[in-house]
């Protein structure tokens, strides 16, 4: 029971936080143009050609696309909750690891060289590897990234909000395009999948190069343990004006 009032808590604390967020947008993009505008009257800042100017500008002019936007309170967790869920990346390349680990195996058992040898052999070779990675890559993005989806908005109060403007979510307070959540979600999918598709090419090619799959399948595994490590060291690492270090 307590903890059941701990949760309602704290979802009353997040609920009041958003409203909040909601009532404010307005009068905050209206701060940052008029900011903006502002600005440009300094002579410190409106030299044409320089970058401070030119950046002014470009603020004052994203920002006047979503100056008539209208926030509705609404339910928004679903999407917030897929958009921040970055694990279903790992998991995709994770997939696609065990792929093109199985794919390299002719190398293993010489059916490669046989290949290769043959007229036009190394053209086919590339083109139909290249192809079998990119169907498989879409095909397994396609797959993770539409369950999780799902999921998330089943959990999140469903699919009726995915019309209203994504900035309804307070992490996409400063996106400047006046986009619906659903149409966010289907840009975020098609721009992940060629991502994935291209590093799973990266690591075809490293495969290739290195010649043995054992020995790039530990340097791969190697690069992105440092990569998670630098990752981790530079996000969880606290703040030096941090007063509670």
């Amino acid at each position: 029971r307590v903890r059941r009032q701990r949760q309602m808590c704290i979802r009353d604390r997040e609920n009041a936080a958003h409203t909040a967020y909601i009532e404010e947008y307005p009068d905050e993009v209206s701060a940052i143009t008029d900011n903006a505008e502002k600005l440009k009257k300094y002579s410190i800042f409106n030299k044409a050609g320089s970058f401070s100017y030119a950046n002014i500008l470009q603020t004052a002019k994203d920002f006047e696309r979503v100056k008539d936007v209208v926030l509705p309170d609404d339910e928004y967790k679903g999407v917030q909750a897929h958009t921040a869920y970055y694990y279903q990346y790992f998991f995709t390349m994770i997939v696609m690891m065990f792929v093109i680990y199985d794919m390299f195996a002719q190398r293993d058992n010489g059916m490669w060289s046989i290949t290769y040898s043959c007229a036009n052999g190394r053209a086919l070779y590339a083109v139909k590897q290249t192809g079998v990675l990119a169907v498989a890559g879409a095909f397994t993005h396609t797959l993770i990234y539409w369950s999780t989806f799902i999921a998330a908005m089943l959990q999140g109060g469903g699919f009726k909000d995915l019309g209203n403007p994504i900035q309804t979510i307070k992490a996409f307070g400063k996106f400047t395009y006046p986009w619906s959540k659903i149409k966010y979600v289907v840009v975020l999918y098609l721009v992940s999948m060629l991502c994935i598709i291209a590093l799973c090419i990266i690591i075809w090619a490293v495969f290739v190069i290195f010649r043995n799959r054992v020995y790039a399948l530990v340097t791969m595994l190697i690069f992105a343990a440092v990569e998670q490590f630098i990752y981790c060291l530079l996000y969880t690492s606290p703040s030096p004006r941090d007063p509670k270090t």
